[in-house]
């Protein structure tokens, strides 16, 4: 005889649901056995444990579908764990790049119609400076070399008897970054495959250097099987002032990935054991065998060559042991990193190099040591905050997309949001063909962060960085301009109806506040302005009633962007949205004045 199973019903899932469902499920199948379901009663207590539980399990089991998955996920941990599992970098620290000018004083040559060519130093990389306040530090990210350095020259001090000068000074500029070197240092012990240690040291921006008690030095790549890096060589040719550095692949079996959590960073490295052994026996395979027909062989293992191929091994890099490993940093100290146009002008420490300095006068090359000064001529600037939640959405889709490649207009965007943090900053990117170009040329408009949080112009040495970083994965036939995109600033005026009775200053106070919400993210470059999207946001706001008029103009001029457009022109006909060009992009830079009205 066939069992007889009770139907369950697999679709309650809340607290109530659960509830009556078991209680029917009693009534229809122990009709004389459970029939006290009075609130007060005992049989009804263990309804509601039962049905307490399963709501709890249900929620639960809800929840940790929702955020399995990037579209649903809610939790910022989550996201961005589902992120970088697509191929999104999560760079939390943030950095501010730009430049400084240099100033030193060098004693004129003996004819004194010119500085003194022996005393010209180079300052050394790693050089600290910081703003007038001293609470922001920046350090010097290049050698700078007065001698070969493009530099300005004019008479500082002269003889006041004769006239002839008697001191030069000399102002070139230098890139500098935020930030502050540091040095951690743990012990490793036994070998452990694919060692993961966590870098206690609160707001790393990067990691310059990791090198064990052997003196060994172990290298950053984006992922374990990669073991080909690219490292600056001094250029000693003729004509190096124009090139500096040569760039040269070097095989690095010592490597190691940063793996960046919201709160924490840790650096693992690779399979293999830390033995010469390992790497001496690391076998390279001979293109000839990989790529190339050969005379007398009967087969072809592939017609294309790869030439990672070359220095691959099985052990995806070989990781420490029984040693002592210290890892170089940079770090920023404060989380608010830009900087005012002029105010960064402190020297910390400066650290000089003379050639033949036997030969020169120790008090000249003192005078010049003590005589340098910076000062930055623009704003320094980087992102003031984190992407959001839906921003490491959007940019992790489009890592997905992109395969190191940038082919698409997507590609190129998600690439240029993918820079290292250490070599600026990109607020926003939008990309489009210019149809003027004989040859189809891209052009890419940028906008950056600036001080408090408004859009600002991206300076140069950060779109010379983009440039370059956009090089290692654009289309050889590509030709790319990278350009600012214009800032419209405006203005926002309102007339609205209060609610009867709701104190109108208190109204006043919750328009400003949901505006400033709203417009906290910034939009995208060539995004509409939407109208409608502020009635909306007022007409919702508590204490508002209605919303009778809202008039949307161009602020420009002093402390506002210099660009202006004609609204009128660009408002569509019904009124509801503002078209603007491709490359500009809309701010209301202070929601405090920059947003007022009245309510009636």
């Amino acid at each position: 005889m066939k069992k007889f199973t009770p139907p369950i019903r697999y679709t309650d899932r809340d607290f109530q649901s659960i509830k009556e469902s078991l209680i029917n499920y009693a009534k229809k199948y122990y009709p004389t056995t459970a029939t006290d379901f009075n609130e007060a009663s005992f049989g009804a207590l263990m309804v509601d444990m039962v049905s307490y539980i399963g709501d709890v399990l249900s929620f639960y089991l809800d929840y940790q579908v929702s955020e399995s998955f990037l579209d649903s996920a809610i939790e910022f941990r989550n996201v961005l764990r589902l992120a970088q599992q697509a191929g999104y970098k999560y760079d939390p620290e943030v950095t501010a790049y730009g430049s400084v000018a240099v100033f030193i004083k060098v004693p004129a040559n003996t004819s004194g119609l010119g500085p003194d060519t022996r005393y010209f130093p180079v300052l050394e990389r790693n050089a600290r400076f910081s703003t007038t306040n001293g609470n922001i530090p920046f350090l010097l990210t290049e050698n700078i070399d007065f001698q070969n350095a493009q530099t300005q020259t004019v008479v500082s001090d002269v003889d006041g008897e004769t006239g002839n000068p008697l001191y030069y000074a000399v102002k070139t500029y230098a890139p500098v970054i935020s930030g502050d070197i540091g040095v951690y240092t743990f012990s490793v012990g036994e070998y452990t495959p694919f060692k993961k240690i966590e870098l206690d040291v609160p707001n790393v921006a990067e990691i310059l250097s990791v090198q064990d008690s052997e003196g060994n030095n172990y290298y950053e790549v984006d992922y374990l099987a990669q073991d080909v890096v690219y490292k600056a060589v001094e250029n000693r040719e003729a004509g190096n002032n124009l090139v500096q550095n040569i760039v040269k692949a070097v095989s690095v079996p010592r490597r190691f990935v940063v793996v960046q959590e919201q709160e924490a960073l840790f650096l693992q490295f690779g399979e293999g054991a830390n033995t010469n052994k390992i790497i001496e026996n690391d076998k390279k395979l001979d293109p000839s065998n990989v790529a190339l027909k050969m005379h007398a062989k009967d087969y072809i293992t592939t017609t294309s060559f790869d030439p990672y191929i070359l220095t691959a091994n099985n052990n995806l890099g070989v990781g420490p042991s029984n040693t002592t490993v210290t890892v170089t940093y940079r770090t920023n100290l404060i989380n608010a990193i830009n900087v005012g146009a002029e105010d960064l002008k402190g020297v910390t420490v400066a650290f000089f190099r003379f050639q033949n300095e036997n030969s020169l006068s120790p008090s000249e090359v003192l005078k010049v040591q003590e005589s340098l000064e910076i000062s930055n001529e623009d704003i320094i600037v980087g992102a003031d905050s984190l992407p959001t939640s839906d921003e490491v959405k959007i940019r992790a889709k489009a890592a997905i997309a992109t395969q190191s490649r940038a082919v698409t207009k997507q590609d190129y965007i998600s690439f240029s949001y993918s820079m290292p943090s250490r070599f600026g900053s990109i607020k926003r990117a939008m990309i489009k063909q210019d149809k003027d170009s004989f040859k189809r040329n891209l052009n890419l408009y940028v906008v950056g962060e600036g001080l408090d949080g408004v859009l600002a112009t991206v300076p140069y040495k950060v779109k010379l960085n983009l440039k370059n970083w956009l090089g290692r994965y654009k289309m050889l036939n590509d030709t790319v301009d990278i350009l600012d995109a214009k800032i419209l600033n405006l203005r926002i005026d309102y007339i609205a109806i209060g609610e009867t009775g709701f104190d109108k200053y208190d109204a006043q106070l919750n328009v400003a506040e949901a505006m400033a919400k709203f417009y906290s993210e910034k939009p995208e470059i060539g995004e509409p302005i939407y109208i409608t999207d502020v009635y909306n946001v007022m007409n919702e706001t508590r204490g508002i009633a209605d919303i009778s008029d809202v008039t949307i103009t161009v602020q420009s001029g002093g402390i506002y962007s210099q660009y202006t457009l004609n609204l009128e022109k660009h408002t569509s006909p019904d009124g509801r949205f503002i078209t603007l060009p491709d490359d500009v992009i809309y701010e209301i830079r202070f929601v405090g004045d920059d947003i007022q009205g009245v309510v009636l």
